[in-house]
């Protein structure tokens, strides 16, 4: 995409200037291990199911970059205007601003809504984007969501993403498939107590092993479906997991992330190029774009990953054992 240039405009009259999120007063990063398992909690913990917390902590992995980029909490470049510039008991919320996207037709500043926290962000996600009981663009969404069906395909076919995604999705679903195996094998990781980096080697494996036998499960070392679903521990029986094992991490040192690029601000391709070996990010494709009304945001971090994991290269087509077929 092609960032407008310049300087950041003045924010308009209903903004409170004390309230601006910037580079020195935002909150410091997490890691990408961090953020995904954080994201998957805190989803969980706002009532979804693991299958759609999963699903959700994909979205914003792709959204943010690897939770590399993104402030005020604001992990889907939800924007902000006058009628949503207060909370419901009329307190000014929190802000910042960025260059915005001249491609997508964005102005040259945007300003977004900030967050107090991921907890915050998820919730207020979840209300807007796949409602329990929505009347609007975002209905169908949200009735599939919480029914446990496929649903990621209708929040594209909503405007999530922007007209270039709409009219072809399947990139963006391929995207997020994959992406859904690199959080799985991150969280299992940690549950299994070995460091969560993505990487399906030798300790996971071994890890794996010992688990396996002390559930009486077959000791495979792999991530099949009953070991996640032993590890992930479900609230309840009703709580439907997809068929992970084929989109899973179980390869020897590669790398969990996918092929994504993300759309960076001059000042961190400046700032990444003084970095020793660590090559400036590339240019975000068209077809990932953020949700009409919430295009995203592009601040300055100061504090990303150094290298975030490499893209892995799943043979297997994903599948979804508890999902029915829409086409």
């Amino acid at each position: 995409m092609e960032k407008w240039t310049g300087e950041l405009q003045a924010p308009p009259f209903w903004l409170n200037p004390a309230l601006e999120v910037t580079s020195a007063n935002d909150a410091p990063k997490l890691s990408v291990a961090e953020f995904l398992i954080q994201s998957v909690d805190a989803l969980r913990a706002a009532g979804c199911s693991f299958d759609q917390a999963v699903n959700v902590t994909a979205n914003a992995v792709n959204e943010t970059g690897w939770g590399r980029y993104y402030r005020g909490w604001n992990l889907g470049g939800w924007k902000i205007t006058k009628g949503t510039a207060n909370n419901p008991d009329g307190t000014p919320r929190r802000w910042f601003r960025a260059l915005g996207n001249k491609s997508s037709g964005d102005p040259q500043t945007c300003f977004y809504r900030a967050f107090g926290s991921l907890q915050e962000f998820y919730e207020a996600w979840l209300l807007q984007f796949v409602p329990k009981h929505g009347t609007g663009r975002y209905k169908k969404t949200g009735e599939q969501f919480w029914a446990g069906e496929e649903w990621f395909d209708d929040l594209i076919a909503a405007g999530y993403k922007g007209d270039v995604t709409r009219r072809n999705p399947r990139p963006s679903m391929a995207a997020h498939e994959k992406i859904i195996g690199s959080v799985v094998t991150y969280y299992c990781q940690r549950k299994l107590g070995v460091v969560a980096d993505g990487k399906w080697g030798a300790r996971s494996r071994a890890a794996c092993m010992v688990y396996q036998a002390d559930h009486g499960l077959p000791e495979t070392g792999q991530l099949d479906d009953e070991t996640i679903r032993k590890l992930v521990a479900p609230a309840s029986p009703e709580e439907r997991l997809s068929k992970y094992s084929k989109v899973c991490a179980k390869c020897d040192g590669s790398e969990a992330e996918s092929e994504i690029t993300y759309d960076t601000t001059l000042e961190q391709e400046e700032a990444k190029a003084k970095r020793k070996g660590a090559p400036a990010a590339p240019p975000a494709p068209a077809t990932v774009q953020a949700p009409e009304g919430a295009k995203a945001a592009d601040p300055v971090q100061e504090s990303v990953e150094p290298e975030a994991p490499k893209a892995q290269e799943i043979k297997s087509e994903p599948a979804k054992v508890d999902s029915k077929a829409k086409k």
